[in-house]
């Protein structure tokens, strides 16, 4: 989308405040699937954690939608103002970007709705009770807030209630926290205006697939027929882009195959082809053994390693995209993952056992398998030293993947999850139940994955090496709690790091109560307000092992 059409909130907290801090474009920086984005019928949707802002324009009307049922969406009423450029601490509110200024929310008090300052990092409790009573005064069985913007001022309507905000003459915005659960935002002038770019690498493999799969298919089809399956293949593109991606590649091979196949039979018989479709079928299912014996032991090769500024190291930081920080707001700097804010460098500036002796091996969208590589690398740390793993929520949807069953079983169970939300169908349940399904199915590899868990923390012991095992929680827990295979899961872990030796922690059960919409930045990655609640957490346990 073009710029300035929806900013990207981060919740970041200063002088003891929560503030609400932004950036240009909604899906960049850290955003995970799924991301917000028109929909098919010309809503915004907003995913669960995320939170962005959308400026009001004259004589337009904007619907918020997709509370849970009985509340009230989470909206903020402000303007944009520019941050302070200099940075001076890296959990400073300044650096690109704007702020939300005076943000104004939406109360039920003494029989009437009306606008009171923005009562910031409450657990989500208080807001669900905020949200829950607001939608019983208001009268509001739909759920929605409707707002109308006259010059300056603009008009709130919510059920039988009704309020007005006056802006201060700039950008007015409404800022829409989606918290555990999807928000949708209409218009009755949808105009959301895109911007296109064309990445030369894909055009150029997209292009040969598709002079391929044409010769193949005029090879098998003819003329004729090879024109009805491209004009086929352009329909089904209007109708899910997610398909054509994949689907083209596996039909330009089947295409392939065929020719080859009949040309082999038309030079040298049948009984050569079925020679050759037996060595074909024969090497296909070799490969495929080969590659589910070496999956398990396969390694990411560009990892994050941030070293730390002592000669050696009494903390290590591991994890996936959550352990490095990202999901927080960058601010300019010149590195990606310099300093932001995260657990990691939190640990290295306020935590005397790790002070100025932290290092981070990370890599996003990981599994635990990455982590039992590193730790059982090349040692790192001092004596006695302190491993600290913070995840799980990523093993939780995505074991899975270092499965041993056919790729297409472990297809079969997602696929119609991640069509859907690709194709800009938000529905909320739809992405629980593909959530649900790649937790059972990661379930299903639960011997693997303690089995690797034993071995890092073996690993770290034979060092003299402690071991934190951070185990982590989505958004969504705070209003539905972890499903019934991430609790089997949960508990699969417990065990095993306590029987190695290990320290356990489950932040859901350790700091859930506390935990609100300000807490996360998206579906799984914290805000810095999470990040120095964990920081405090892994702190107290190092001093206690010691």
């Amino acid at each position: 989308m073009n710029h300035g059409q929806v900013f990207r909130g981060y919740f970041e907290s200063s002088n003891g405040r929560m503030h609400l801090a932004f950036t240009g474009d909604a899906p960049a920086q850290g955003m995970s699937f799924p991301a917000p984005g028109p929909n098919q019928d010309e809503s915004y949707g907003v995913p669960p954690g995320t939170v962005v802002a959308i400026p009001l324009r004259a004589g337009v009307t904007y619907r918020i939608s997709g509370a849970p049922p009985g509340l009230l969406p989470y909206i903020l009423l402000g303007d944009l103002a520019p941050l302070p450029t200099k940075c001076v601490d890296l959990v400073e509110l300044c650096g690109d970007g704007m702020q939300l200024v005076a943000p104004a929310q939406l109360v039920y008090q003494k029989n009437r709705a009306s606008l009171a300052p923005w009562q910031s990092g409450n657990p989500w409790q208080l807001d669900e009770a905020w949200l829950k009573q607001l939608a019983k005064g208001c009268s509001a069985p739909d759920g929605d807030i409707t707002l109308t913007r006259h010059d300056n001022r603009i008009s709130v309507r919510a059920g039988s209630c009704t309020t007005e905000h006056q802006g201060a003459g700039g950008d007015t915005v409404v800022a829409v926290v989606a918290g555990p659960s999807f928000s949708f935002i209409r218009t009755t002038r949808p105009d959301w205006r895109y911007r296109t770019s064309l990445d030369p690498l894909p055009l150029g493999l997209t292009a040969g697939l598709g002079a391929i799969g044409a010769s193949a298919a005029t090879a098998v089809f003819g003329l004729n027929g090879a024109v009805a399956l491209a004009l086929g293949i352009v329909g089904l593109y209007f109708w899910d882009p997610f398909v054509v991606r994949f689907g083209s590649v596996a039909l330009t091979v089947a295409l392939v195959s065929a020719w080859t196949i009949m040309t082999i039979r038309r030079l040298f018989g049948p009984r050569a082809m079925f020679g050759c479709v037996g060595i074909a079928v024969s090497a296909i299912g070799a490969l495929c053994l080969y590659a589910a014996k070496l999956r398990p032991e396969r390694s990411t090769l560009r990892p994050v390693v941030r070293e730390s500024s002592a000669a050696v190291s009494n903390c290590l930081v591991t994890g996936y995209s959550t352990a490095h920080g990202e999901g927080t707001r960058e601010r300019g700097l010149e590195q990606r993952f310099d300093p932001t804010g995260g657990t990691n460098d939190l640990l290295t500036r306020s935590c005397p056992p790790c002070r100025s002796r932290t290092m981070t091996i990370a890599e996003g969208g990981e599994t635990f398998l990455f982590v039992r590589n590193a730790v059982c690398g090349e040692p790192r740390l001092a004596q006695p030293g302190t491993v600290i793993f913070l995840g799980g929520a990523n093993d939780d949807l995505l074991s899975w993947r270092d499965s041993r069953s056919p790729a297409w079983a472990i297809f079969a169970r997602l696929a119609t999850g991640v069509v859907s939300l690709n194709r800009g169908d938000f529905d909320e349940e739809k992405l629980f139940s593909l959530w649900d399904r790649a937790s059972a199915s990661s379930f299903d590899e639960i011997e693997d994955h303690v089995e690797r868990i034993r071995q890092a923390i073996q690993c770290s012991r034979r060092r003299g090496e402690r071991f934190i095992f951070v185990n982590n929680f989505i958004v969504t827990d705070l209003l539905r709690g972890r499903s019934d295979s991430r609790q089997r899961i949960t508990a699969a872990r417990k065990s095993a790091v306590e029987a190695e030796g290990g320290v356990f922690v489950d932040l859901l059960e350790t700091l859930g109560p506390r935990a609100g919409v300000a807490w996360f930045n998206d579906f799984v990655h914290p805000s810095l307000e999470m990040h120095r609640h964990i920081a405090d957490v892994v702190c107290r346990r190092i001093e206690d092992e010691e």
